[in-house]
């Protein structure tokens, strides 16, 4: 995942690729009809892709880009209103895991469970998914100093 985030940056330094059109190649970095991904993996436990990803949004938003070519769906024709909606899909999401660290400790499974259960698909890996997504999210919070991790008799658990 840290090479697939440092590939995008380099990209975002490079692209666009055609700068008189205004044209961005995105890849999966944006969709117009999916909201992004953005979750911690065994191999990022010590990153904060959550916090990359949104100064990459602001990035992208400022260059003067009137499309954006995704790798798969439609094109995205509005790229500032379509960064507007994820940015505030992120936000409204990290306010509604605050709130629930602010009624009192949780654990992980907790905090995926109150947090994140309506992203259950029924796979067999969206749990998974569910999971990576509450470690971005809680490490976000942690690094924003908003909560904290702390050890009780149960084990680890999240508090604002």
């Amino acid at each position: 995942m840290k090479k697939q985030i440092e590939q995008l940056k380099q990209a975002i330094r490079d692209v666009p690729d055609f700068p008189k059109e205004g044209i961005l190649f995105g890849g999966d970095f944006i969709l117009r009809d999916e909201f992004p991904h953005v979750g911690i993996y065994p191999h990022t436990i010590k990153y904060n892709p959550l916090k990359d990803y949104l100064k990459t949004l602001e990035k992208v938003k400022a260059m003067d880009i009137s499309i954006i070519l995704p790798s798969h769906g439609e094109p995205i024709y509005d790229p500032g209103r379509r960064i507007d909606d994820v940015t505030g899909f992120i936000r409204h999401k990290i306010e509604d895991v605050l709130r629930l660290l602010k009624k009192g400790p949780l654990s992980l499974s907790q905090v995926c469970d109150q947090g994140f259960r309506s992203y259950d698909s029924g796979l067999s890996l969206s749990y998974f998914f569910i999971l990576t997504l509450s470690l971005a999210y809680l490490r976000y919070l942690e690094e924003e100093n908003l909560a904290a991790r702390k050890s009780n008799k149960s084990g680890i658990v999240f508090v604002a």
